[in-house]
């Protein structure tokens, strides 16, 4: 489990109402249709939202309850990501199920990874009510995230936010990728490949470069023009951002074969 989920865990352990990437959950019976609905509603507007955990066993207040818990405690993640992707077609869904403990009763927890881009429902989610009513939990089309305590269709703030949590994991692979590239030992050879980049051929061969402590070195453009690329460190979308941050890690490391203007090394 990840350092930041542990933390929240401790944290809806100790909570007394439920949050936007924290659910509660009295009661849940895997033999029914609109349970499993409810749960796989939730469970993708979590996962939309950035991650978080639904806790099995305590009441809307965060008060243990007495309702039997084996049933869930036995279910397999990949049967539940099974019945994710039944409705939504991703693959993406990362699910832990863990055991806790509060007050000297044994709680079954769910923890949802944070999806890179957000799931919307290809099929409908509904179930039957009695007296020959249904009810629909998601529809065809819809795209969940939560907004407080509870799951509801999204808004275009909740898709900017999506995008912006996206782009911060870009960049930190960026930064992190240069800062290797800009600390490496003088004499360090840096391959850089050809990948996922349209009308190129990733088997056609590599470029290999040398990092040396030279101004007058051959550089190396670092672009988003694809026209101006001959060893290509490109991205599909990168923010001007990006870019900023690069010159930052380069002015802390004092590298100065790198024009900051042009962005050559």
């Amino acid at each position: 489990m990840h350092a930041n989920m542990s933390d929240l865990l401790q944290k809806a352990l100790k909570a007394k109402r439920e949050s936007r990437n924290i659910e509660f959950k009295e009661t849940f019976s895997p033999n029914s249709p609109q349970d499993w609905c409810e749960i796989i509603k939730d469970i993708v507007a979590i996962a939309n939202s950035g991650g978080g955990i639904i806790l099995f066993g305590v009441d809307s207040l965060g008060k243990v309850s007495r309702t039997p818990l084996q049933p869930v405690a036995q279910l397999d993640p990949a049967d539940i990501a099974d019945k994710v992707c039944k409705y939504t077609g991703s693959t993406e869904l990362e699910l832990e199920i863990r055991r806790v403990r509060k007050r000297k009763r044994e709680l079954v927890v769910f923890v949802m990874q944070g999806v890179s881009i957000p799931i919307v429902f290809k099929k409908p989610g509904t179930y039957d009510i009695g007296a020959g009513k249904q009810r629909t939990a998601f529809s065809v089309g819809t795209v969940y995230f939560r907004h407080g305590a509870k799951s509801e269709p999204g808004t275009t703030d909740d898709l900017r936010r999506a995008l912006e949590r996206a782009m911060n994991v870009i960049r930190k692979s960026w930064i992190k990728g240069v800062r290797k590239v800009v600390q490496a030992p003088e004499h360090s050879r840096i391959v850089t490949v050809l990948s996922s980049v349209p009308g190129t051929n990733a088997s056609s061969g590599m470029t290999m470069v040398r990092a040396v402590n030279d101004p007058d070195a051959t550089p190396i453009l670092l672009t988003r023009d694809q026209k101006k690329a001959s060893g290509i460190l490109i991205h599909e979308e990168v923010s001007e951002g990006i870019f900023h941050e690069i010159n930052n890690v380069i002015d802390a490391n004092g590298v100065i074969a790198w024009r900051k203007r042009d962005f050559y090394l």
